[in-house]
C-alpha cells in the first residue's frame, strides 16, 4: 500500500513501502455489544497493523493495567445509556486513563458534549467507512480530539445566534440567570429559590434588566430574549439548570 499524502501520526498503524503491515506502538481495546461488528472491526484493525489487546462486550472484561495513557478504548455509544459517566470512569480506572473514543449514530450536539465532558477523547460516527474511521483513531492517537464532521454546521448555527446580528445584552451573570427565569415565565419568588438569591435582589435585577433591554415589563423582556436567539442559546445550552 503506497504511503498517503501525509502521515497523520507516527504512532499509528500503517503499512510500509512494500505493503506489509507495520504494528502500531499503541494498543486498541474494543467494547461493543454486537459480537459480529466487534470481531469484524478487530480483524480490520489487526490487518492494518494495529495492536488489538481486547475485544469484549463487558467493561469488566477489560484487563486492569492492560494499557497505558497512550492507548485507545473504542466504546459502542449504546453502552453509555444510563450511567454513561460511571462507565467511562470505570474504564479510565481499569485501563490506566486511556484515550476513550465513543462511536454511535444520531447523537445530538448536547449528548456528544456530555460524553466528552464525562471523559471521552472523541466521538466517531459509526457509519464511517473503515479508512475514515482509522483516520479518526490516528488523530486521537496523536493527541487530537475528534467529533463528527456533520456537527460543524450545528456549531456554526449556534455561533450565528450570538453573532453581531443578535443583541449582545449587557447583563451580569446574575441578571442573565434572572432573565432565564423571566423567559421561562417564573415569578420572582421561584427565580429567587432556583438561583439562590433573595426575592428583593431578584426584583432589583428585574428592574436593571428592563433598563438595559429598554423594555417596560417582563413579557417584553422575555419576548426580546427569545426573538433575538439569546434565550434559545442559553436554555438549549443548559445555562439554566433547574434544581
Amino acid at each position: 500500500m503506497a504511503r498517503g499524502k501525509a502521515d497523520l501520526s507516527q504512532r499509528a498503524g500503517r503499512t510500509d513501502q512494500r505493503g506489509s503491515a507495520m504494528e502500531s506502538t499503541f494498543s486498541i481495546s474494543l467494547l461493543f455489544r454486537n459480537h459480529i461488528f466487534r470481531e469484524g472491526l478487530q480483524r480490520l484493525f489487526t490487518e492494518n497493523g494495529y495492536r488489538v489487546i481486547a475485544s469484549v462486550n463487558d467493561p469488566q472484561q477489560l484487563g486492569r493495567g492492560a494499557g497505558d495513557a497512550n492507548d485507545i478504548v473504542v466504546v459502542e455509544g449504546t453502552l453509555l445509556e444510563g450511567d454513561g459517566q460511571g462507565l467511562l470512569s470505570d474504564i479510565a480506572e481499569r485501563m490506566d486513563d486511556p484515550r476513550i473514543v465513543v462511536t454511535g449514530r444520531g447523537f445530538s450536539l448536547e449528548r456528544i458534549a456530555a460524553v466528552m465532558a464525562a471523559g471521552a477523547y472523541g466521538f466517531v460516527d459509526a457509519d464511517l467507512t473503515f479508512p475514515a474511521f482509522r483516520i479518526h483513531i490516528d488523530l486521537v492517537a496523536s493527541g487530537e480530539r475528534v467529533i463528527p464532521s456533520n456537527l460543524i454546521d450545528t456549531l456554526f448555527r449556534v455561533a450565528d445566534r450570538v453573532s453581531d446580528d443578535a443583541p449582545q445584552f449587557d447583563l451580569n451573570d446574575r441578571e442573565c440567570e434572572v432573565l432565564d427565569g423571566l423567559v421561562m415565565g417564573l415569578p420572582n419568588k421561584a427565580i429567587a429559590r432556583r438561583i439562590g438569591m433573595s426575592e428583593p435582589s431578584v426584583k432589583l435585577a428585574v428592574k436593571s434588566i428592563f433598563r438595559k433591554l429598554e423594555v417596560q415589563n417582563r413579557t417584553q423582556a422575555a419576548l426580546l430574549a427569545r426573538e433575538s436567539g439569546w434565550a434559545e442559546v442559553r436554555l438549549n445550552g443548559n445555562a439554566y439548570q433547574p434544581h
